[in-house]
């Protein structure tokens, strides 16, 4: 599925000679299988500013489920065709059938109740089979993509960047999977990054909304030259949980209820 082309957009001509006129964000939110919102409206922004998604930003940030966009957008890969990939491959992402329930009985009896809802094997396979072996550093600068993840063992945020030296060579189904592995739902994603070990999980642990990373980036990378009056953000969310807690069950709970809940809080 992974592919792209050598066209690409630039940031939008200043003609003062000082910085960008404009510099386009786009920010795509954590959310599951309910990235296939945020992938279904992105069809229809293609068909109405013509093109690739990628032509018409410089920059464009993911977490967990919008990293998987970002990074498919950023090799132009069209929105459709992510479409595509969630509606044929989100049951082996987010598997819900009775061997992988009886899975997941297994986990828990081995690893106890902290088992991790899912195994990861659907969301490796199926990233592996978009992406191939194409890494951050195939998407480079125009437009750049960033993805967020979280090291547990530093306990901070490392945010991967196409357009950075120390993140070139990291497989894009890595970037996504690091930043897609939530807590309770998947296993952490280990994997190195210039020699060192580090085990990374979901970006939404810091940032489930990109957009202030993105926004920071953007300033770093431009300095004085970019006021915040020359942004231009679009930012794509996933919507928000509803489902009530009782009053009943919010005194009742322990930490095997919460665990999930708590993710959507």
């Amino acid at each position: 599925m992974a592919k792209k082309t050598t066209k690409a957009a630039g940031t939008s001509k200043n003609t003062t000679g000082r910085g960008p006129a404009r510099f386009r964000i786009l920010a795509l939110d954590g959310g599951g299988i309910r990235g296939v919102m945020t992938a279904y409206w992105l069809t229809q922004l293609e068909k109405r500013l013509g093109g690739a998604t990628a032509d018409h930003f410089d920059l464009i940030a993911g977490t967990s489920t919008g990293s998987i966009l970002a990074c498919a957008l950023g090799m132009r890969i069209p929105a459709k065709d992510i479409v595509e990939l969630y509606r044929m491959k989100g049951r082996e992402i987010f598997p819900a059938t009775a061997e992988r329930l009886w899975d997941r009985f297994g986990r828990t009896f081995t690893q106890g109740i902290s088992a991790p809802k899912y195994s990861d094997e659907g969301l490796e396979q199926s990233l592996r089979s978009c992406f191939g072996d194409a890494v951050l550093g195939d998407i480079g600068a125009r437009p750049r993509v960033m993805v967020t993840t979280y090291n547990t063992i530093t306990r901070q945020a490392m945010v991967m960047k196409s357009w950075r030296e120390e993140y070139a060579q990291v497989p894009l189904w890595e970037a996504a999977k690091a930043s897609s592995s939530a807590p309770t739902y998947f296993p952490a994603h280990v994997t190195n990054v210039m020699g060192a070990t580090m085990p990374l999980v979901d970006g939404g642990v810091v940032a489930n909304n990109p957009t202030a990373c993105a926004i920071a980036e953007a300033v770093k990378l431009h300095g004085d030259a970019l006021p915040l009056s020359r942004l231009v953000v679009g930012s794509f969310g996933t919507g928000e949980s509803t489902r009530p807690i009782s009053v009943r069950q919010s005194r009742e709970w322990g930490a095997a209820e919460w665990a999930v809940p708590v993710i959507s809080v």
